[in-house]
């Protein structure tokens, strides 16, 4: 899997669908490879249980899938779906 932007998803596991709560089916927004890792500035606190370091990992490692509102909603009308 690859970072992806739009399009279909690549579903590891059975696809899932999720509804907002104002009733819009949520739409594929991007897909982030599993075991990504985000550079942590310096002086930051390290990422608890983890073994990566300098960087952290969006849900356990896992592979995420974004799914947003196509209503635009809210701003923060966004969920993740994390597979393996």
């Amino acid at each position: 899997m690859e970072f992806k932007v739009g399009g279909l998803p690549c579903w590891l596991q059975d696809p899932q669908r999720h509804v907002c709560a104002c009733g819009a089916e949520m739409a594929f927004l991007c897909e982030i490879p599993e075991c990504t890792e985000f550079a942590r500035r310096p002086g930051r606190a390290d990422q608890r249980h983890d073994s990566y370091g300098e960087s952290y990992v969006l849900l356990l490692g896992n592979a995420v899938h974004l799914l947003a509102c196509p209503e635009h909603c809210h701003p923060a009308a966004v969920w993740p779906v994390p597979q393996n």
